[in-house]
């Protein structure tokens, strides 16, 4: 196999995380660190990665990652599309990259606007398992869902929070998007990272008149127009 063909396939394995140059390097066992960083200068140029400045989950430092946008063929649908260019002003704490793509500034912003950690997913015997320790009965409610320190996922409910996110560990047979997150949560979570589950609960609701204002649901739009998780996304 070619060093681009080795680089390739250990981008497809971890994706959707990123990994800098280094990391490639010592994960291939690459003789020079040169040899990844041609390759990922190469793979810049296709569709199919994205290579920037950002966040190392292998080593925890800030500096050019590659990562790639498909995964290993699957019975659901795991490939992730390349996010598209936006042209919204940046959250403040995103002011040192315009593009909003660096996860843990995202974690942050959410933490700020009320997102706390409410529990993690897992798996047993190859299948996925909701283990939640708080907000079980919130309603209406938002969660988020976190791995290798980048925000994947954003959803809102209007039914107890513990019964949506259940769905995910048990769908339905024509429940698409529980299929399909079920699918991703499990195959992240079996690549070695944990995903750890966020949630916000609206506790001083809007009135306008004599209706009441869902902030979870007017949230959402704007988190993942700014936010762009890749598991928003679909082709």
């Amino acid at each position: 196999m070619t060093r681009r063909g080795e680089v390739e396939k250990l981008l497809s394995n971890i994706a959707p995380a990123a990994i800098c140059d280094d990391c490639i390097a010592k994960k291939l066992k690459f003789l020079q660190r040169q040899q990844a960083n041609q390759v990922s200068r190469q793979l810049e140029k296709s569709k199919e990665f994205d290579r920037r400045s950002d966040y190392c989950p292998s080593c925890g430092n800030t500096k050019k990652v590659v990562r790639c946008f498909t995964k290993k063929p699957s019975s659901a649908d795991l490939v992730q599309p390349r996010p598209p260019k936006t042209t919204h002003q940046p959250l403040q704490s995103h002011a040192t990259n315009p593009a909003g793509f660096s996860q843990k500034p995202w974690l942050n912003d959410l933490k700020d606007i009320g997102f706390r950690h409410i529990g993690h997913w897992k798996v047993e015997l190859k299948k996925l398992y909701l283990d939640q320790t708080k907000m079980q009965k919130t309603s209406p409610a938002m969660y988020a869902f976190v791995w290798a320190d980048q925000v994947m996922y954003v959803g809102k409910t209007s039914q107890a929070l513990a019964k949506r996110l259940y769905f995910y560990a048990k769908p339905g047979p024509t429940q698409s998007t529980n299929i399909r997150l079920n699918a991703l949560l499990l195959y992240s979570i079996q690549n070695g990272k944990p995903v750890d589950i966020y949630g916000y609960a609206d506790t001083s609701p809007i009135k306008v008149g004599i209706f009441d204002l869902d902030t979870a649901a007017g949230l959402e739009d704007s988190i993942i127009s700014r936010l762009q998780p890749l598991w928003n996304k679909r082709k």
